[in-house]
């Protein structure tokens, strides 16, 4: 089976779970070119497998260049397919279907490659790949959606913004039950959507045991961009309660993003500048390190001004893999992957006193901490785990292949 992932950027270190996906279907036999936007902020040579990657390229900057450029696309397209190109055209200059010269661009790169099925990541980029399937590929369009495309994507361009999606598109896969009832609601066909819950390579990530040793002061970790909805403003709140009772911990922020002057500000002002560290962005190698010598991983994302909101986040499929109880909030899908009172504690959104309450338990709980850390990393294992999701992704993309022959 030939694949196209069609994505926004590519590689992403935020995203690794697109990259992983990659490896593993690459990994199954399946012939697989990727096609971005732009480059992410990893190196290719990092992956480690070789797959072909094509980028829109840059469009020229004048007028003249860039109206030769549409002409040149536009012939040799008519040349390959005069009917279909017709009306693709028309759809291009009279419909909202983005900038026309990188749409036709588009075009002429993915024409006469005879994929199976074109593959994207987030609810925008399966839109603007529509127009591919009414220019006359016929290829299965199968779009992932993830969490900021059904929530503040929506809130800002209107329910109906996935109308010619939902009708031209053959299979949605959201990554959560949470965005299955969202696609339903805005008007999905429901016996086109199917849950596929996004994964991690387990055998990357050891468990271990987390216990407390004498005298030593309680490591409490979180991973992930320093964002509005992951937070963490909350847990550094939640922990200035804590530190009032003269409780012994050591607080690691990782990660890197808009709002890490306003937290270091937050810290300092809570009195909290011995107890809390930033260390900017890490690598997974460097994640990984961090969550062998953690004790207690949080992750207290919210629902931002905005809208914007998670999917189910790797860093807590990579933490409980690893070991290490979780307290995180009621927030999307992320019940589907932290039982509350099982592997770890859930509150409510922005709850800082119930917060502090969990944290303050579960912090003078060592002994509980194996027994949590061990339920985490079955589930993991169980549910997300990237080589079986690989498998159950190729037996869907065949069924839906065949379905359709």
């Amino acid at each position: 089976m030939k694949i196209a992932f069609v994505v926004e950027n590519f590689p992403v270190l935020s995203q690794t779970f697109i990259v992983d996906q990659i490896a593993g279907l690459i990994d199954l036999g399946l012939d697989v070119e990727i096609f971005a936007e732009s480059p992410g902020d990893v190196n290719l040579n990092q992956l480690r497998f070789n797959a072909k990657v094509h980028y829109a390229g840059d469009i020229p900057k004048g007028k003249l260049y860039r109206l030769k450029r549409a002409v040149s696309l536009i012939f040799r397209s008519v040349f390959k397919s005069p009917l279909k190109v017709s009306g693709s055209l028309l759809a291009i200059f009279k419909e909202n279907c983005g900038a026309p010269l990188r749409q036709l661009c588009w075009i002429d790169r993915f024409y006469g490659k005879g994929f199976d099925v074109v593959f994207c990541h987030f609810g925008p980029t399966g839109s603007s790949a529509v127009l591919l399937k009414r220019f006359g590929l016929k290829a299965r369009l199968v779009t992932v959606f993830h969490g900021y495309d059904l929530s503040r994507y929506l809130l800002k361009h209107g329910n109906g913004v996935y109308d010619k999606l939902f009708r031209y598109g053959d299979m949605f896969l959201p990554i959560s039950e949470f965005w299955k009832r969202k696609l339903i609601e805005i008007g999905c066909d429901e016996t086109k959507i199917l849950v596929h819950h996004m994964g991690i390579d387990v055998d990357k990530f050891q468990f271990k045991e987390k216990s407390l040793s004498a005298d030593e002061p309680v490591k409490l970790l979180t991973v992930g961009r320093l964002t509005e909805k992951k937070g963490q403003e909350y847990a550094i709140k939640a922990l200035s309660k804590i530190a009032e009772n003269g409780t012994s911990f050591q607080y690691t922020i990782a990660g890197e993003g808009p709002q890490r002057e306003y937290l270091k500000a937050l810290v300092s002002r809570m009195g909290l500048q011995d107890k809390v560290d930033f260390t900017g962005a890490v690598s997974r190698d460097q994640a990984i390190e961090l969550y062998d010598q953690s004790h207690i991983f949080i992750l207290t994302s919210i629902t931002a001004e905005d809208g914007d909101q998670e999917g189910i986040p790797v860093v807590l499929m990579e933490a409980q893999a690893c070991g290490l109880p979780v307290i995180s909030t009621f927030h999307t899908g992320i019940p589907e992957l932290v039982k509350d009172g099982q592997s770890g504690f859930l509150v409510p959104e922005k709850n800082i006193d119930q917060l502090a309450e969990k944290l303050d338990s579960l912090i003078s709980s060592a002994l509980q901490w194996a027994e949590l850390g061990s339920a985490g990393k079955d589930i993991v294992h169980k549910d997300f785990n990237n080589e079986q999701l690989s498998e159950k992704l190729v037996r869907i993309l065949n069924s839906l292949y065949e379905k359709n022959n």
